[in-house]
């Protein structure tokens, strides 16, 4: 990947990883946003679903 392309990602986003797949990594950023926002953590699946995704999987 270029340099430039890295720093590009990094602006936008710097808890990309290109090891994780693209949902798992979507999933972890609406839970990010969740528990910042003062959310719980969800105990178990099915209990929290953003966006239709279960953040409990």
């Amino acid at each position: 990947m270029p340099p430039s392309r890295r720093e590009a990602l990094e602006y936008v986003d710097l808890g990309w990883c290109l090891e994780w797949e693209i949902s798992w990594a979507c999933c972890l950023r609406l839970l990010l946003r969740h528990v910042q926002a003062g959310g719980a953590l969800p105990a178990k699946a099915g209990e929290l679903v953003v966006q239709g995704e279960d953040l409990a999987v």
